[in-house]
């Protein structure tokens, strides 16, 4: 059985810092992530805030090749779907 991998963040404005991470993760195993919805992203990141919507967002992550599912969620906090999937590692980004 493969192993997974969860990564949970906002991912607007995708960058090669956000494909490297996906790729360097993906070694551990099958990577999903969760996006942040769009009302969280406001929230947390203010005004203007996402620049792209979650949908485009959940696509971009999905298109570099390395994430095997990708959704948004709608609870602030990850915990239940961690708690749900039971993945085999917990990834962040070094901004946390």
């Amino acid at each position: 059985m493969a192993k997974t991998v969860i990564i949970s963040g906002v991912f607007d404005l995708f960058h090669e810092g956000h494909a490297y991470l996906l790729d360097e993760i993906s070694k551990y195993g099958d990577v999903f992530v969760l996006i942040d919805n769009d009302e969280s992203v406001r929230r947390r990141k203010g005004a203007g805030r996402p620049v792209n919507t979650a949908t485009k967002r959940m696509l971009d992550v999905l298109a570099t090749g390395c994430v095997a599912k990708a959704v948004v969620k709608e609870e602030e906090s990850p915990l239940n779907i961690i708690l749900q999937y039971k993945p085999d590692y917990i990834a962040v980004g070094d901004d946390y």
